[in-house]
């Protein structure tokens, strides 16, 4: 679906700003700790096209005119096109982008199974990839439409934040053999989710857009809620 794949993308790049702000607030960070080589290759998020960041500088950019040189976007298409050896889509180049992007994880919507137990998951690791599920009850009931267009709304972004902390975090301690007590666990939590949130918060009118521009292909979220 369009609007997932829009979605996808705009919680990748809110991961990864959270990924890098934590990473540079840790001192004395081992170049081969969780994520530390991936990080490294890469000191700013690729935000999917995201308009105005400040952080993506263009080599080019005092030198462009017509506006098209200096747009990062563009260097990504080339790139990829370069990478294939072929020419890609303007859709096909946002998903190979997400594919090859250094990231230290993928955000994934779709529908999980349920547990063994007849519970809904709220999400699953597979991989690099946080799976989270669209047909959880606590995501169906912060899902908006308006004639047939899927809205992105602050209740949806912040139940998005906590469960792509809890995983994050689940890992991060995983990965790094810790065993924090439970008051640093929470404390962790609730700064990691309260910062995705906000950087949620801030593409949500680029964010609805791009969904509006798609519309008509949103309806199949509607489909999956009568099923």
């Amino acid at each position: 679906e369009v609007s997932l794949d829009i979605m996808e993308n705009v919680l990748d790049a809110a991961l990864y700003r959270l990924v890098l702000t934590n990473r540079k607030e840790e001192k004395g960070l081992d170049e081969g700790e969780v994520w530390g080589e991936a990080l490294d290759q890469e000191e700013k998020p690729a935000t999917a096209g995201k308009k105005g960041d400040k952080q993506e500088p263009s080599p080019s950019r005092a030198d462009a005119e017509g506006g098209e040189e200096n747009d990062p976007r563009k260097a990504n298409r080339q790139t990829i096109e370069r990478n294939d050896g072929e020419s890609t889509t303007k859709e096909a180049a946002t998903k190979n982008r997400r594919k090859t992007r250094s990231m230290p994880y993928q955000i994934v919507l779709r529908e999980l199974p349920e547990t063994s137990g007849g519970q809904a998951r709220r999400y699953q690791r597979v991989g690099s990839s946080i799976e989270i599920n669209t047909q959880h009850p606590d995501f169906q009931g912060r899902v908006r439409q308006r004639r047939g267009r899927m809205q992105f709304n602050e209740r949806l972004s912040a139940y998005l934040a906590n469960v792509i902390t809890a995983s994050y975090k689940d890992v991060f301690y995983e990965d790094r053999g810790q065993q924090p007590d439970r008051g640093q666990i929470y404390d962790d939590m609730l700064r990691d989710a309260a910062r995705l949130e906000q950087h949620l918060k801030r593409q949500m009118p680029r964010l609805q857009r791009e969904l509006e521009k798609v519309g008509k292909k949103a309806p199949s979220g509607r489909k999956k809620d009568k099923a």
